[in-house]
């Protein structure tokens, strides 16, 4: 009976049986509630989803917005999408590091299309003087430790698709790339940084290759058969008496033409000396050897001195004895005359 007057009730109000309460009418009012600001969410994604398709068209037809890679140009830097492999981390000692395959750096079986960059910090260019090139880096090749004078790079090395090496007597760097003909297409980078460490960037395409000193362009060199020639093999460290006077860290390999401002702006970033590497670098002595050279110079130049004294004193005595016997004799014939 209570039911029944309960819903007499909720007809005479109006209401109905299905509106019997006010209860039922609000959570009728919550859900309208809830679906507003679910359809307000959904409205912001499709316009959050509209504003980045726009975005990415004019990044890729008009204007670069979006920074992907470190160098890249764009507005907006995203991480996360740096493509470049990081190995030989420095360390603050001389570290001997192990080859690397293509394999491991993704390289793979490509003579071209791909780029990488190298720290180098010479500590002393004459340690290993030989009758050739010091070999720095390579990637394939095999090195000869008793080339014959005056000969090219291929004298030092053979069968590499790339090398570093210093020139014999000098510091002037080589970077060099065998073409299809086998032999070596040079960049000769003069004079590089002593004593403190510096960056070397190459990128090998099919018919060119490029050298960057510190990110900067230093040279584009054509091949001179056209091509890269069909030689592979692991990136090798420098070894011998050459890893006991220059030290290498951080190589940077792209399986891609890597851009200038790529090579520029990569990282990590140039290591840092060492105590090993003494000096600020572009001097190719140590401060111990100029004042070594200095200390030399001054005692030989003392020395010089003491010898052209001893020579004009010596050279006094005997015109001073030269004029008293002249004297002598010139007296004795006046006295000749006078009788």
């Amino acid at each position: 009976m209570p039911y029944q007057l309960y819903n007499n009730i909720g007809k005479e109000f109006g209401y109905g049986t299905t509106k019997a309460s006010g209860y039922n009418f609000t959570a009728n009012s919550s859900s309208y509630g809830t679906n507003s600001i679910g359809s307000i969410l959904i409205y912001l994604a499709i316009i959050a989803i509209m504003l980045v398709v726009i975005l990415f068209l004019i990044h890729y037809t008009l204007y670069p917005i979006f920074s992907l890679q470190p160098g890249d140009p764009g507005l907006i830097t995203i991480p996360g999408f740096t493509d470049n492999q990081a190995f030989w981390k420095p360390t603050n000692t001389i570290t001997t590091f192990l080859d690397l395959s293509d394999t491991a750096t993704r390289v793979q079986t490509n003579t071209y299309n791909y780029s990488f960059s190298l720290d180098i910090a010479i500590q002393n260019p004459y340690v290993s003087v030989t009758n050739g090139y010091s070999v720095i880096f390579s990637r394939g090749g095999t090195v000869n430790t008793s080339p014959e004078p005056n000969a090219s790079i291929k004298g030092s090395i053979s069968n590499y698709n790339v090398a570093i090496a210093l020139a014999p007597g000098n510091t002037d760097l080589i970077i060099s790339v065998l073409n299809s003909d086998g032999n070596p297409d040079n960049i000769l980078i003069p004079n590089v940084p002593v004593q403190t460490p510096f960056r070397i960037g190459v990128v090998i395409m099919s018919t060119v290759f490029e050298a960057y000193l510190n990110g900067k362009l230093v040279s584009t060199r054509k091949l001179t058969s056209g091509a890269t020639g069909n030689y592979t093999g692991p990136f090798h460290p420098p070894v011998g008496t050459v890893a006991q006077s220059v030290r290498v860290g951080n190589l940077l390999v792209w399986n891609r033409i890597a851009s200038p401002g790529n090579i520029r702006y990569a990282k990590p970033p140039l290591m840092a000396p060492i105590d090993k590497d003494v000096g600020s670098g572009g001097s190719c002595l140590s401060l111990d050897s100029l004042q070594n050279s200095f200390s030399s110079a001054v005692t030989s130049a003392t020395s010089s001195l003491n010898n052209l004294s001893n020579t004009a004193n010596n050279m006094a005595t005997s015109a001073t004895a030269t004029l008293g016997s002249t004297a002598t004799t010139a007296s004795s014939a006046i006295a000749g005359l006078s009788l």
